[in-house]
């Protein structure tokens, strides 16, 4: 099989979790290292045993920049728009974007939970809204 193709097979669950509202993650059954991105093998024990398991989607912004200029031409029409980092409660760490409504307010160290937007019909992502709204 090509490379390209087990990579999108291994992430499947991801996506169909992000399609059903939820964010799901794998998980080592040996010594429970929740890991993200979609990997083989667990980073900690390198053992290749896991499971998929759901996340509360809740975390904190380590991170924080706004670009100014789009780093993609379909996404000209979004400048200027903020990328964040977020520590899930549950370990992994992830890049994304601020839920609508969010953008500009999210700073470093806010509480944020997980929301799933359509970007495209049929497409959704998570995005990350402050925890209190």
């Amino acid at each position: 099989m090509p490379e390209e193709n087990k990579t999108i097979d291994a992430s499947q669950p991801f996506w169909d979790g992000i399609a059903a509202g939820a964010l799901v993650m794998q998980r080592c059954t040996h010594d429970q290292h929740v890991r993200f991105p979609i990997q083989d093998s667990c980073p900690v024990c390198l053992s290749e045993d896991y499971e998929w398991v759901p996340l509360s989607g809740k975390g904190e912004v380590l991170s924080k920049v706004t670009f100014h200029r789009a780093y993609k031409p379909e996404w000209a029409d979004r400048v200027p728009y903020d990328v964040i980092f977020v520590q899930l409660d549950e370990g992994p760490r992830m890049f994304s974007g601020p839920a609508e409504g969010h953008q500009g307010r999210l700073k470093i160290g806010d509480r944020v939970i997980a929301r799933f937007e359509e970007v495209q019909p049929g497409n959704r992502l998570p995005v990350f809204a402050g925890e209190g709204d």
